[in-house]
C-alpha cells in the first residue's frame, strides 16, 4: 500500500516545501482546499479587496516529510502554516503524513465559533 500511495504522490502530487532547521526542504504531495459541512466553512468572508479568506487546507504528504504543528509549509510561492499533524500508520509503519494547514499572514479564525 504504501508504495502505491509513494507513486501517486510522485506522480501526481504537487512541489512542496517545508521549513526544517532553517532550509526550505523539497519533496511532492498534495495540498487542497478544505471542504466541508462545518458552518466555518459555510460562511463566506471577504474583504475590502473582495478577496475570499483562504480558509483551512489539507495536507497529504510522504512518511519521510516529517511536519509538525505550527511547520511552515510553502506551495507556489504562498506559505501555509500547519495547525495540526497526524502519522497515518499501517501495519508495517507511516504510510503517509496527513495536515491541516492554513495561510499565513491571512486572518486567522482556527478554532473561532463566532464572528
Amino acid at each position: 500500500m504504501d508504495l502505491v500511495i509513494r507513486q501517486i504522490m510522485e506522480k501526481y502530487g504537487a512541489s512542496l516545501e517545508v521549513l526544517r532547521q532553517g532550509t526550505w526542504v523539497p519533496f511532492r504531495g498534495f495540498l487542497q482546499p478544505g471542504r466541508s459541512n462545518s458552518r466555518q466553512n459555510l460562511e463566506r468572508e471577504t474583504t475590502l479587496t473582495g478577496e475570499a479568506s483562504p480558509g483551512r487546507y489539507v495536507f497529504i504528504g510522504p512518511p519521510e516529510v516529517e511536519v509538525a504543528e505550527g511547520d511552515l509549509l510553502r506551495c507556489r510561492g504562498r506559505e501555509y502554516l500547519f495547525r495540526q499533524a497526524e502519522e497515518i500508520c499501517c501495519r508495517d509503519g507511516v504510510v503517509y503524513r496527513w495536515g491541516l494547514c492554513v495561510g499565513k499572514g491571512a486572518e486567522d479564525t482556527w478554532g473561532s465559533s463566532s464572528k
